[in-house]
């Protein structure tokens, strides 16, 4: 039961991180100065609650700009249509089970709170203020959920209405002075409860057998030793790492493993002790591999977002990851591409990596009966990257990158020749001998083979192939690092610039995507909903067109690259808002 808490408390980090941080998300923002409450005499905040040890948390610091916020609500206000649609189709179901069961009466009792009002408006009348301060942390080794509200008395007023509509009570209890809501699932296994403990609400996420203890940990009645406010720790992390105060956060692998059953032997087994003592030492080695997750916003403007993730490693293993990068070709070309996806990769560095790592492993194999799998996909992977296969491919190339500056979903119910997808941009190939992997596209692009491409940059025409799914000229050019094909009028032109490549590159796959590819995929749903006659489906082809209209107005470029770094593995999203 403890480990799928700590699963669950973990997803639940994870997906609130993804909710704020992606962009145009209505991420949750916070009151300046959590951080120095102790030392300036502010009121507390979610941070004073939580543990200094926690074993992992997502927080801010200080308030997210009002500007961003807004911009968010106005984005959020374009498409809450969606989610009205889909808490009505949510009823529909419920209905159907049992037309006047519980869920039905909650669901319309919420829908009508909703009806005829805006995002803001409904959070005013659930006494929440967008500059708020939370924090989504571990206590007890149970989630909890904290975030300060705006008007506690709008807040039992709008759950009293919710009563009141929906004919029904929710499940209260007391413990100490504090009244609290619960909700157990059928099972008995897991219990949510919520308190409003002052100005704040806390949710807390339990096990169904929790004693009174863990649930005053989890609603903040047992004060930690010392809170995470006091600690500054995450002030420092952000100063680190050069997070924003408006959203960061960390996992801590050593603790979020000593949180789950797998990595305690039961107290019963035979040598218990000595058992559990083997797997402490075989955890720890994992946890001191790779120590901690660390995120947040680097950038946090109304039109501009970063948002970074570092899976940190020990100093030794992000050193020998530092030759896997390649030189990407068009790096520098698809910053207004309408869609483009790229991998660079030195496969024979990521086969000496793998060999190393599984020597490292084969030479001292963990001994904890839960891990040793580990030992076998050691030995598994040693036989795969010995494939000559693969030192063959990694003489051809080691890196692909397809950039679109026109990509079009087919259009169903038209004629073929106009149901077909059309695609313009550049198929760019990074290689260490250009010209060997000219002689092995020989096979199955003979057309390309044929040109007798040289790596001095003359641009060529590839003759026109009716068995390819493109319109348009098509030309080749070869450089001393890559080949390149262009598709579609103007695109030779650009060519040469775009096979350009940075040695000081350490991308290893980079994704992007422009306004205009999201209005491709929403024409894409609308056309398919148009099919139908139904009003569900009619409703759904309005929402596609508002999402269209919405996604292709408001952004200019997302850009998700994963990086080898000096201290590990980085993931980045950039966002371009119009």
């Amino acid at each position: 039961m403890k480990k799928l808490l700590i699963a669950g408390a973990v997803l639940v980090a994870a997906g609130v991180g993804y909710y704020v941080l992606k962009p145009g998300g209505p991420g949750a923002p916070g009151a300046p100065g959590a951080g120095l409450a102790a030392l300036s005499g502010a009121k507390p905040g979610p941070l004073d609650h939580v543990p200094a040890d926690t074993a992992f948390v997502f927080a801010n610091v200080e308030p997210m700009p009002k500007a961003v916020t807004q911009a968010w609500m106005e984005q959020f206000a374009q498409v809450s249509g969606i989610y009205a649609m889909q808490a009505k189709m949510a009823e529909e179901a419920l209905a159907k089970e049992d037309p006047d069961g519980p869920g039905v009466k909650w669901a319309r009792a919420l829908a009508a709170e909703a009806k005829d009002r805006t995002p803001e408006q409904i959070m005013a009348e659930l006494g929440i203020d967008l500059q708020m301060r939370y924090a989504v942390y571990e206590v007890g080794a149970r989630p909890v959920l904290r975030f300060e509200l705006a008007d506690p008395a709008k807040t039992r007023a709008f759950i009293a209405r919710l009563e009141q509509s929906a004919g029904d009570r929710l499940p209260t209890a007391k413990i100490d002075a504090l009244d609290y809501w619960h909700f157990t699932d059928p099972k008995g296994e897991l219990r949510l409860v919520a308190a409003i403990d002052g100005t704040q609400l806390v949710l807390g996420f339990l096990s169904g057998s929790s004693d009174d203890a863990a649930l005053r940990d989890a609603l903040g009645l047992n004060p930690p030793k010392q809170s995470l406010a006091a600690s500054g720790k995450l002030v420092a992390l952000n100063k680190e790492f050069g997070y924003t105060p408006y959203s960061s956060g960390y996992v801590d692998t050593r603790k979020v493993i000593a949180l789950i059953d797998d990595a305690k032997p039961a107290a019963d087994a035979p040598d218990a002790a000595a058992l559990k003592a083997t797997c402490d030492k075989d955890y720890d080695a994992i946890a001191a591999a790779m120590p901690r997750l660390v995120f947040g916003y680097t950038k946090l403007e109304a039109k501009a977002m970063e948002a970074t993730m570092l899976l940190q490693l020990r100093e030794d293993i992000a050193q020998d990851l530092q030759p896997l990068p390649a030189p990407l070709p068009g790096a520098n070309a698809a910053a207004d591409s309408a869609l483009d996806f790229g991998f660079a990769m030195n496969l024979e560095a990521l086969a000496n990596f793998a060999h190393k790592r599984a020597d490292a492993i084969l030479a001292a194999p963990y001994a904890c009966p839960a891990l040793t799998d580990l030992n076998d996909g050691a030995r598994k992977a040693k036989e795969q990257f010995a494939n000559p296969g693969l030192y063959m491919a990694a003489s051809a190339f080691n890196a692909v990158h397809v950039v679109a500056s026109k990509f079009t979903m087919p259009k169903p119910g038209v004629e073929a020749a106009a149901a077909e997808p059309e695609f313009a941009g550049k198929l760019l190939i990074g290689s260490k001998s250009p010209a060997g992997l000219v002689g092995m596209l020989g096979s199955f692009a003979p057309q390309i083979a044929a040109l007798n491409l040289q790596p001095n940059g003359e641009l060529k025409e590839v003759p026109a192939d009716p068995t390819l799914p493109v319109k348009g000229p098509m030309h080749a050019l070869m450089t001393e690092a890559a080949i390149g094909v262009s598709v579609g009028e103007g695109e030779s032109a650009t060519l040469k610039e775009a096979l350009a490549v940075d040695a000081g590159n350490k991308t290893l796959v980079a994704i992007g995507y422009g306004g205009e590819f999201f209005r491709a995929i929403f024409e894409q749903a609308a056309a398919d909903a148009a099919q139908a006659e139904d009003p569900a489906s009619i409703e759904l082809q309005k929402t596609m067109a508002d999402l269209q209209k919405l996604y292709a107005e408001s952004i200019e470029h997302i850009d998700i690259e994963v990086r080898v770094g000096a201290r590990g593995i980085e993931f980045v999203q950039e966002a371009r808002m119009k």
